[in-house]
């Protein structure tokens, strides 16, 4: 009995140290350079997520909730209620926190559900612990540099409790918009209806009358619901802003008597930084896109300006954990489609934000949130 015992002991602990290949890919993307040694001593920050208690569950109650045909429909979880489905078991809570203690890894949890924590640790120490080769690489295009790996291994016992580190595998880089218009085509058949109808002048410039016949958006004033609050994702490269003048032109000529609140002062991400002379170049046409998401929410829009440097995910992350942090949430948020369109980003990096706009969406009011991509075009 005393050796079944031992042998059961050693299986663990062999298990437990025994790592196996938890993300990877097979070459550089495009448009990066092939990698240079960083040194050992330098810090990385990497986002854990934890697998969640019952994801099946969540993601069910994700969609009938959304679905105006659901019985479902419109109740919304409480953030206590979705901390049971997506937040991490007990058991898988402990044995990452076990894990990084025995590695003696920094980490702190970011977001209320318990389910992500933020990793301080070394490069040398990352590649030990990972098994894996973390080198600088440089986006050609914009010069950005970032120290990413091909692959990352973790503990086999641990495999199934972790759901994703990032940045890792994620070459996240989002490209700068150009504003150039660009000939779009849709499937939509509602769209295609009224496009039959539209004065062909929208064919080469958008204005507000082609939206409106296009998409149906509502000629005259509509009420504001009080508790409207949006929030605007962007980056310290290429901001968005709202221009007082335009926005006014738009009350005026669609939601007469309507008046925007004061000014909102911008939320910085960890590194973030922001200059006159950023907005003097900001994006024309997401700049306009957020512009006329705020007359018609009727407010000002909540500038989350992320670090361009940190890429394209953990911005994202960034603004949803301060979002889930806040009690003031949004009812409505908007994240440019030139961010979310960033190259290099796996198909793994991508769940994460889906599944993290997917908790904020099942949220009852006032985290109710109706999520817009803007579009550059």
């Amino acid at each position: 009995m005393l050796r079944l015992f031992v042998w059961v002991a050693a299986l663990l602990a062999s298990a437990s140290t025994t790592l196996v290949v938890h993300d990877s890919r097979n070459t550089v993307p495009a448009g990066f350079d092939q990698g240079l040694v960083p040194d050992g001593a330098e810090m990385l920050t990497l986002r854990i997520g934890l697998v969640p208690a019952n994801r099946s569950k969540f993601e069910d109650i994700a969609l009938s909730v959304s679905d105006r045909r659901s019985a479902s429909y419109g109740q919304y979880l409480t953030a206590a209620e979705l901390s049971e489905l997506v937040g991490p078991t007990n058991g898988t809570s402990g044995l990452i926190t076990n894990w990084l203690v025995a590695n003696n890894v920094t980490f702190s949890s970011t977001s209320p559900l318990g389910n992500m924590l933020k990793l301080r640790l070394s490069v040398q120490q990352a590649n030990q612990m990972f098994g894996a080769l973390f080198l600088e690489y440089r986006h050609i295009a914009s010069g950005q540099k970032a120290i990413r790996t091909l692959s990352y291994s973790v503990p086999l016992a641990l495999k199934a409790h972790i759901g994703f580190i990032h940045p890792t595998t994620n070459f996240d880089f989002a490209p700068k918009p150009t504003g150039q218009a660009v000939n779009t085509r849709t499937n939509n058949s509602t769209i295609l209806s009224r496009a039959s109808l539209v004065s062909s002048s929208c064919d080469d410039i958008t204005s507000l009358s082609c939206i409106q016949a296009l998409y149906g958006v509502p000629l005259n004033a509509q009420v504001v619901v009080p508790g409207n609050l949006l929030w605007v994702m962007t980056n310290d490269q290429s901001p968005v802003y709202l221009n007082d003048n335009d926005v006014q032109e738009f009350l005026v000529e669609t939601r007469a008597g309507l008046a925007l609140g004061p000014p909102l002062v911008p939320i910085l991400d960890e590194n973030a930084e922001i200059t006159s002379e950023m907005f003097d170049g900001a994006t024309m046409i997401p700049t306009l896109a957020t512009e006329y998401t705020a007359a018609l929410t009727g407010k000002r829009a909540q500038l989350f300006i992320g670090d361009s440097n940190q890429g394209f995910l953990n911005p994202i992350m960034n603004m949803i954990d301060a979002i889930m942090n806040t009690n003031n949430k949004p009812t409505v948020v908007v994240i440019p489609s030139g961010i979310a369109e960033s190259i290099g980003t796996t198909i793994a990096g991508m769940s994460i934000v889906c599944d993290a706009l997917g908790g904020l969406g099942t949220m009852g009011k006032p985290g109710f949130c109706l999520l817009l991509f803007s579009n550059f075009e």
